[in-house]
């Protein structure tokens, strides 16, 4: 390419640049806030969405899918114990390092998904609020977990962490059975 077609590219480029960078903006709406959109969804569903008080926080969850939520404990606590035996799985696929910071790092992991289980989604009063037949497989999830928790911070070798991988997962596995099946029990009750 000679000289001057490359001027004359270039002097296209800066053109083109020139004319995108000083284009007005083509949106003339405004951009809804998020208080315009919470106030569009209480006047399309007040029932659901009803207007909140003075100084109260608007209600973007209807009441019985919080109720619903914050009875799903042992729901949970299946998700703690599967992100635990993930994580206890992956230790020990850098098992060949000892104790090596990946090995520790999941430890640790698993550890945090237990105290969260423990402190939050299996509180005294999360558990008095579930129906019977969950409370039995809380109870039992809350046990395990502070059973795996304390075999955890006791660990003293690789061999025991396997050992402690396995039983894990075999829990995770019994539990998820017992609350899918006893979930699909009790909805049958309910439809039928």
């Amino acid at each position: 390419m000679a000289m001057d077609e490359r001027d004359i590219v270039d002097g296209a480029l800066r053109a083109a640049a020139f004319a995108i960078k000083n284009k007005p903006p083509s949106v003339t709406d405004t951009i809804p806030t998020v208080d315009d959109l919470i106030a569009q969804l209480q006047a399309e569903s007040p029932e659901e969405f009803p207007q909140p008080g003075p100084g109260e926080t608007p209600q973007l969850v209807p009441q019985e899918i919080k109720e619903k939520i914050a009875t799903a404990c042992v729901g949970c606590a299946v998700g703690h114990f599967s992100a635990c035996t993930g994580a206890l799985n992956e230790a020990m696929r850098f098992k060949e390092g000892g104790m090596s910071d990946e090995v520790v790092d999941r430890l640790n992991l698993c550890l945090d998904e237990l105290n969260i289980l423990e402190r939050k989604d299996l509180t005294r009063t999360q558990i008095a609020s579930l129906p019977e037949w969950e409370k039995t497989l809380a109870e039992k999830a809350l046990k395990q977990s502070r059973e795996t928790r304390h075999k955890i911070e006791t660990a003293t070798s690789i061999e025991d962490i396997d050992k402690i991988t396995v039983e894990t997962e075999k829990f995770r596995r019994e539990l998820g059975r017992e609350w899918f099946r006893g979930k699909l029990r009790e909805h049958g009750k309910s439809s039928a």
